[in-house]
Parts: C-alpha cells; sequence; structure tokens
C-alpha cells in the first residue's frame, strides 16, 4: 500500500467506526513507527471498542515521546477494561522512561499493583522495576 493512501485511511478513521482499521492503525503505527499518526492514535483512544483503544495504546507507545503522550496514557490507567488498563501501563513506563519522567509514573502506577485484574498487578510490577 503507498504511504500516501495509508495516511489517507489513518487520517479518515474515526473513533466508532470499523474496530478492524481502528485495530490496524494501532498496530500499524507500532510496526512502522509513524510519529506522525500520533494526534491520530490519540482520538482513537477514545473508541467504544477496548481492543482498538488496546492498539492505540500500543502504538502511542510506541512512537509517543513526550509529557502529552505519557499523560494521555496514563489516563487510561483508569480505563474500565482490564486489557486496556494492561496495554495502558506498558506504554506509559515505556513513553516516561523517553521523556525522563520516571518517577512521576512510578506514583501513577503503585495504586495498580492493587488493580482488580492480576495481569495489571503484574504489569505494574515489572513496569515499576524498569523505571528505577
Amino acid at each position: 500500500v503507498p504511504a500516501h493512501r495509508l495516511d489517507e485511511a489513518v487520517r479518515g478513521h474515526r473513533p466508532g467506526g470499523d474496530p478492524s482499521l481502528g485495530r490496524g492503525i494501532g498496530l500499524a503505527a507500532e510496526l512502522l513507527c509513524r510519529r506522525s499518526w500520533e494526534e491520530d492514535l490519540r482520538a482513537l483512544l477514545a473508541d467504544p471498542e477496548p481492543g482498538v483503544r488496546v492498539s492505540a495504546a500500543a502504538g502511542l507507545a510506541r512512537v509517543g515521546e513526550d509529557l502529552r503522550s505519557a499523560e494521555t496514557l496514563g489516563n487510561l490507567l483508569a480505563d474500565p477494561e482490564a486489557d486496556v488498563r494492561l496495554a495502558a501501563v506498558r506504554g506509559f513506563a515505556q513513553v516516561a522512561i523517553r521523556s525522563g519522567r520516571e518517577r512521576t509514573a512510578a506514583y501513577a502506577l503503585k495504586p495498580l499493583l492493587y488493580d482488580s485484574d492480576p495481569r495489571v498487578q503484574d504489569a505494574a510490577e515489572v513496569a515499576l522495576v524498569d523505571l528505577e
């Protein structure tokens, strides 16, 4: 697929649209490291489909490097879906390390050691070690 066609598909997709396309955009951003899609990924974090939010969080974790990306992923730490919280924990830690916000991230992640989902608890524990 030519790059301009891919960019058109990303720019034309909106939260609540085809969930397969939304998940694909997140995956493509992650694999291709398309920093130019950062705003589009942020928008997809509001998608009603948890799988799209998971994929967008993973994509943003790969391309985000600034405080805004860390804050955006940090907001997902309270998502009602455990899979989204899991992706947010991983992504939040990655972006925090790249942006030099390890201490702030560690503070935000500590409550997730007591999350209702053991996978999120485990991810928070690993992330806290990475942030030290």
